[in-house]
């Protein structure tokens, strides 16, 4: 019973890390994305003033 019990709460930890991984992940490459973008815009910006 016990066995049983702490395979549960092994499952669920585990399919707790993966959640967070898959939304540290989903972070990162929003961020990397938005770094990707923010040198063109500011050239646009640039371009605007002139």
């Amino acid at each position: 019973m016990a066995t049983a019990r702490g395979a549960d709460i092994a499952l669920r930890l585990l399919l707790k890390a993966e959640a967070i991984r898959e939304s540290v992940v989903r972070s990162l490459q929003a961020t990397a994305e938005q770094d990707e973008e923010a040198p063109q815009a500011s050239v646009e910006r640039l371009a605007v003033l002139h």
